[in-house]
């Protein structure tokens, strides 16, 4: 299941590294779905795309899945419903025993990771394993993994080299390197986001905010030489 099928990129990696297996995605934008249809190529038979919001379908829908992706938040805009725990819990009913959930996150600041922290506090709320894969566009974007007790980010590299896809076996590696991008578990910290209470955007502008003003005054040094 892919929240936030975009255009069909997820589904079309999935489909490359996995074969024909069998992909629900949820766009709530039907132009976007043209666009994916019309420019990429978003064509595969084993991709059934649904036009509608996330937690919308979740509600409608009683089919398991192993694996979920969340690819809803576009650079620093989060729907605040995507992101609390009454929507995690929602995921939690719809996964096979040892089903995988896949967030992409990103925030403006590299040293401000209370997004994240708080992200992860509130996944664990549903899922006993939390794992956050960082390092990518300069530290602040990361993918957050989680799974039931018996999941174990050991097992990525393993388990790439058991699909043989030479694409899943260079991340994995890169995935055990010393470098970035790194994977390790996360406990989160925080209060954790809930329907009546999800402050996304406060987070979110006080970052950006910061951001645009270390911008300025970069620029403005730059004019003053």
């Amino acid at each position: 299941l892919v929240i936030g099928l975009g255009a069909g990129t997820i589904s079309k990696q999935a489909t490359e590294l996995f074969g024909p297996i069998d992909i629900d995605g949820v766009e709530i934008d039907p132009a976007i779905v043209s666009l994916g249809q019309e420019y990429f190529d978003m064509h595969e038979t084993n991709l059934h795309v649904y036009e509608t919001d996330g937690r919308a379908f979740l509600a409608a829908s009683r089919k398991p899945y192993d694996w979920v992706v969340v690819d809803a938040y576009q650079g620093s805009e989060i729907p605040m419903h995507l992101i609390t725990e009454e929507f995690f819990a929602q995921i939690k009913q719809h996964m096979s025993p040892d089903g995988v959930l896949s967030i992409n996150v990103a925030w403006w600041e590299p040293d401000d990771e209370e997004l994240l922290n708080r992200l992860v506090a509130t996944v664990k709320t549903a899922f006993p394993v939390v794992a956050t894969i960082t390092g990518f566009a300069g530290g602040s974007s990361a993918v957050v993994l989680a799974g039931n007790d018996d999941a174990a980010i050991d097992r990525i590299k393993t388990n790439a080299k058991v699909i043989g896809h030479p694409g899943l076996i260079e991340i994995a590696g890169e995935l055990s390197d010393t470098e970035m991008p790194k994977i390790a578990y996360s406990i989160g910290a925080g209060e954790t986001f809930i329907d009546d209470r999800a402050p996304v955007d406060k987070i979110i502008d006080r970052m950006y905010f910061k951001a645009r003003k270390e911008s300025f005054e970069r620029e403005k040094s730059v004019l003053n030489m």
